[in-house]
């Protein structure tokens, strides 16, 4: 297995190894309620193979209120994560992520969340 490029491996072979090769993070601001924000570096081109949900550093931690993750495109309202201030951080892996939304509806304050994604 030494000589298999990190393209051969398939999504658990690449979360047992940790075989990444790229990463991305990106500061996120969940300003409005019910107002979905897309982490822009997980892409059908560019899918992520593991992403870790965390406080953004320096800012206020994320307190009160929900967050909803939905992943790959899904809409159905039975298909979402929901994660709470003692969540964080929150990893999601296992699976070939192409795309992510996260949404608050936690009254008017603003989330600061970070998304930390592996390719």
């Amino acid at each position: 297995m030494a000589h298999r490029g990190l393209h051969e491996f398939t999504v658990q072979e690449a979360v047992n190894f940790e075989a990444f090769g790229d990463w991305n993070y990106q500061a996120l601001t969940l300003a409005e309620d019910d107002t979905a924000v897309t982490a822009d570096y997980i892409t059908t081109v560019n899918p992520a193979k593991k992403v870790v949900i965390y406080d953004k550093p320096g800012a206020t931690a994320f307190t009160g209120g929900v967050v909803s993750i939905k992943i790959n495109g899904e809409t159905a309202t039975n298909k979402v994560i929901i994660i709470d201030s003692s969540d964080t951080p929150f990893t999601i892996s296992g699976i070939s992520i192409t795309a992510m939304t996260l949404e608050t509806s936690d009254g008017g304050t603003d989330e600061f969340l970070s998304v930390l994604s592996f390719h």
